[in-house]
């Protein structure tokens, strides 16, 4: 079995990072230097080092799949100040950051799962490439007042992935490619994309062979 390792500089950055901003109650942590992430097509692995990636979870009652993308920004909730992006993945480690910090559990339910959500441009009129991670293990905890309690998370064997490709075993995983309420000829190809590309990925790996 894998162990995802947090390094002393990283963990001390992370932590300097958060202790210079007004104090949290909660801050969740996500950190994994084991999984290498490839494009839909399989053939390269993300080159850019700052590819982005949210922390936080979908509003009650909506159920997020590849049916769905289209509707993912408008059900997406995480605080006001990371709106946008709050982490980032880089292949050269690889390395996979990100965080979520909570004052008060008024927009997220102790026990709520938490998702992480890459993507390549969050404009998919022309075509993106987007990964959507959960795993049983990212839970939102109770916040106690005036206590600042940190929550290390990280890929696990329980981790699935709701659109992409993820495969703990090979160290492997994949993104999509994603358009706005496709035809459903195209859902099927793109699964069949993403299914190409899983079999890519485990031959590769079967060989010893890695991207990076």
């Amino acid at each position: 079995m894998k162990t995802a390792h947090i390094s002393t500089l990283a963990a001390a950055i992370t932590l300097a990072s958060v202790c210079a901003s007004p104090a949290l109650a909660t801050e969740y942590l996500f950190y994994d230097d084991t999984i290498t992430l490839s494009s839909s097509s399989g053939d390269t692995a993300w080159s850019g080092a700052f590819q982005l990636a949210l922390y936080g979870k979908f509003t009650d009652g909506f159920t997020a799949d590849a049916s769905n993308v289209h509707l993912w920004q408008d059900n997406w909730i995480t605080v006001a100040s990371e709106a946008t992006a709050n982490g980032y993945y880089d292949p050269s480690g690889p390395e996979w950051n990100a965080s979520l910090g909570l004052l008060d559990n008024s927009l997220y339910t102790p026990g709520e799962t938490l998702y992480l959500w890459f993507f390549d441009s969050l404009d998919i009129s022309t075509g993106a490439e987007w990964a959507l991670f959960t795993d049983a293990s990212w839970q939102i905890d109770i916040n106690v007042d005036s206590t600042v309690v940190f929550h290390e998370y990280f890929f696990t064997e329980e981790t699935q992935a709701i659109v992409g490709f993820f495969d703990y075993g090979a160290g492997q995983a994949a993104t999509a490619a994603v358009s706005p309420i496709p035809e459903p000829s195209t859902w099927v190809a793109m699964a069949g994309a993403v299914t190409l590309a899983g079999s890519w990925l485990l031959r590769r790996y079967r060989t010893g062979r890695r991207f990076l």
